[in-house]
C-alpha cells in the first residue's frame, strides 16, 4: 500500500517577500525554508504517530519505527513523511498467553480478541512473537500479524486531510517565526 503524494505548496509571492526582507542576510531564504520545513515535518510526524496510536492499541515507540521523516536540505526543499506498509507482529498489540491461546487488542476502543491455539515464543534469534502451528503437532509454525501502520492511517476517516491542513498552517507560522529569528540575529 502506498499513500498518494500529499504536497504543501508555498505561495511564490510569500517567498519573494521573505527574500526581500532577508536581503542583507547571506543565504537567508534557504535557512528559513529549510528550518521551517524540518520543524513542520517533525511536528507532522509526531501528530501522525499520535493519531495512529489513538486508533490502535500500540505504543508510540512501535508506531514511530514505521513513520519516518526525510528532512529537507538547503538544496532539496522537501520534507517527506513516509509510512511503511509492513504488517505489525501481533506481539506489539499487547498479546498475552491464556489457556485457550493468545489474546490481543488491536483497536483501542474495542475489546480483546483470542487467537485459538496460538502461543508466545522466543525464537533462537531472540525475536519474541505470537505463533501458530500451520499443520501437524510440531513444525512448521508461522508468526501471526496485525494490520500495517499505513492501513490504519488510510482507514482513519479524514486523517490525511486533517494532517495536511495542520501542516500547511504550521508551515506558514513557522516560516514567519524563522524570518523573525534571522532578523533578530542579523545573520
Amino acid at each position: 500500500m502506498t499513500l498518494p503524494n500529499l504536497e504543501i505548496r508555498v505561495d511564490e509571492r510569500k517567498l519573494k517577500g521573505i527574500e526581500r526582507m532577508l536581503v542583507g542576510i547571506p543565504r537567508g531564504l534557504p535557512k528559513v525554508i529549510t528550518r521551517a520545513l524540518n520543524k513542520t515535518g517533525a511536528h507532522a510526524r509526531t501528530e501522525t504517530v499520535r493519531a495512529i496510536t489513538r486508533k490502535v492499541a500500540m505504543r508510540q515507540t512501535d508506531v514511530r519505527k514505521d513513520v519516518t521523516l526525510r528532512r529537507a536540505s538547503w538544496r532539496y526543499w522537501v520534507a517527506t513523511i513516509r509510512i511503511k506498509g509492513r504488517r505489525v507482529p501481533l506481539i506489539r498489540f499487547g498479546a498475552r498467553q491464556v489457556k485457550r491461546g493468545t489474546t490481543y487488542k488491536i483497536e483501542r476502543a474495542g475489546g480483546r480478541t483470542t487467537a485459538p491455539h496460538a502461543f508466545i515464543a522466543t525464537m533462537p534469534s531472540g525475536h519474541v512473537g505470537v505463533f501458530k502451528r500451520k499443520a501437524g503437532p510440531r513444525l512448521p509454525i508461522g508468526e501471526l500479524k496485525g494490520p500495517s501502520v499505513i492501513s490504519v492511517f488510510e482507514k482513519a476517516p479524514g486523517l490525511a486531510a486533517r494532517m495536511m491542513a495542520d501542516a500547511g498552517r504550521r508551515l506558514e507560522t513557522e516560516m514567519d517565526r524563522q524570518v523573525g529569528v534571522l532578523l533578530a540575529k542579523g545573520r
